[in-house]
């Protein structure tokens, strides 16, 4: 009977779940797809850094730094619509309070390894650019 009672929520709270994980994937994959528009249009400005002496652990930086940057400005905003919105869905949490700061903290964390996680693979491919190749246009 306890059962068949929580059963409704516990559909919700797996739907919840799956939709939260299919939109981890969506930012991971729309972060990794912006930056690697972002290395691949600059391919020629980071191939004249690299002739000019820029080493590639300094272009990865700069290309972690674009995408952690949008990053850690999205988790901001993310972060206070979340605590402004944190009462209203007080109701659907089950002994656990809207505005839980480990919860907040887990979520940023998770978000962060997500995206670093998504940069990495364009950081990696700008800091590999041959600069005679991308300078001569091939």
């Amino acid at each position: 009977m306890v059962d068949r009672a929580l059963a409704p929520w516990r559909f919700a709270s797996g739907l919840l779940g799956a939709f939260a994980l299919v939109a981890l994937l969506l930012t991971a994959s729309g972060l990794f797809a912006v930056l690697h528009h972002f290395v691949s249009g600059r391919t020629r400005e980071i191939a004249i850094r690299m002739a000019l002496g820029a080493d590639p652990g300094r272009v990865r930086r700069f290309v972690l730094s674009q995408g952690l940057g949008v990053t850690a400005l999205g988790i901001a905003l993310g972060s206070a619509l979340s605590l402004f919105l944190a009462r209203s869905l007080s109701t659907l949490l089950y002994g656990l309070d809207g505005r839980d700061p480990w919860s907040h903290l887990g979520g940023v964390v998770l978000i962060g390894l997500v995206a670093a996680a998504a940069s990495l693979v364009p950081a990696r491919r700008a800091a590999r650019v041959d600069a005679t190749v991308a300078l001569r246009g091939g």
